[in-house]
């Protein structure tokens, strides 16, 4: 059996019965394309076959994950994306769901796979993201800069100077 065939099967049998780690989102009935379109199994098995493992993968993450995540994203607007309450829930819920799925699938949490999912959902949905609305992270001040810098190096010798009189005076 080609592995195209073997990941869709696997997708029929575990869309069907994949439950979502929220009780509240119910059980996965039914697949759709990540475009919104139901996909039929034949066109699933092709699609499938012209996918390398991890894509395929990725593919049927987006469908039994993502998409959840994507609604509940929508239903909150775009204004509410960067309100951490707002998100923390659906978040967790897209986290769980990812890492039961990956296991599911016996393949170890976190993997090259689940990464490039939650970079896509990070570019999707967060890459707008600050501390303060307009603001970027800036360097700190010369004199808080000067301070952490020369701190380690005077904490250093003193350290050596104690450990090197501790082995002495046990001698």
């Amino acid at each position: 059996m080609v592995f195209g065939q073997y990941l869709a099967a696997c997708l029929t049998l575990t869309v069907a019965s994949f439950s979502t780690p929220d009780p509240s989102l119910g059980t996965v009935a039914a697949f759709t394309e990540p475009n919104g379109s139901n996909a039929t199994a034949m066109q699933l098995n092709v699609t499938m076959q012209q996918m390398s493992e991890e894509d395929a993968i990725f593919y049927i993450l987006e469908i039994v994950c993502g998409q959840h995540f994507n609604a509940m994203m929508s239903e909150i607007g775009s204004d509410q994306w960067c309100n951490w309450a707002a998100v923390a829930s659906f978040y967790s819920t897209l986290t769980m769901c990812t890492e039961t799925f990956l296991l599911q699938q016996n393949l170890f949490w976190p993997n090259e796979v689940g990464e490039r999912f939650f970079i896509k959902k990070h570019s999707d949905f967060f890459q707008w993201c600050h501390r303060e609305p307009g603001e970027l992270l800036a360097d700190p001040a010369s004199n808080m800069l000067l301070g952490l810098v020369l701190t380690p190096i005077c904490i250093i010798p003193l350290m050596v100077g104690l450990v090197v009189w501790c082995s002495d005076t046990k001698k």
